[in-house]
Parts: structure tokens; C-alpha cells; sequence
């Protein structure tokens, strides 16, 4: 994925929650713009503290980030 359009999901008004795929099968949700930072060539995911620090991470390259779809806040309601 391109790293513009992954800023795109990160930057939509009104905020949406959505989850990434990755070429491991591997999924993960992004329910909050905090909970992902973007650099040239990765993802970082992880929640982080009041400030911004990271409490715990993990990196996924954007090479291996094969999908992003909305969840569905409505989903089992």
C-alpha cells in the first residue's frame, strides 16, 4: 500500500475506524488515528500514553499491507 493512501485512512473526517490485512494473513484494527504512526516505509501499531510514547508496538512494512476496509460499527448490534 502506498504510504498516501494509508495517511488517507488515517486522516478521514469523520474519523473511521478500520482494519488493515497483510500479506502474513495477519490483521489488525485501527480503531483510533493514535494507534498508528506512518513513516516512509512502515506502519507502526500500538497503542500509546497520554503524550504520544508508544507503550508497546509493531512495525509492518506498507510493502506487506495488502488491504484496508472499514469495520463496521454497527456489526452484531
Amino acid at each position: 500500500m502506498a504510504a498516501g493512501a494509508f495517511r488517507g485512512w488515517l486522516q478521514r473526517r469523520p474519523r473511521q475506524p478500520f482494519r488493515i490485512g497483510t500479506s502474513s494473513g495477519d490483521g489488525h484494527e485501527i480503531r483510533h488515528p493514535g494507534m498508528a504512526s506512518l513513516t516512509r516505509a512502515e506502519v507502526v501499531l500500538g497503542p500509546g500514553d497520554r503524550v504520544g510514547n508508544p507503550l508497546r508496538c509493531r512495525k509492518v512494512s506498507l510493502r506487506h499491507v495488502t488491504a484496508a476496509e472499514p469495520i463496521d460499527s454497527t456489526a452484531g448490534a
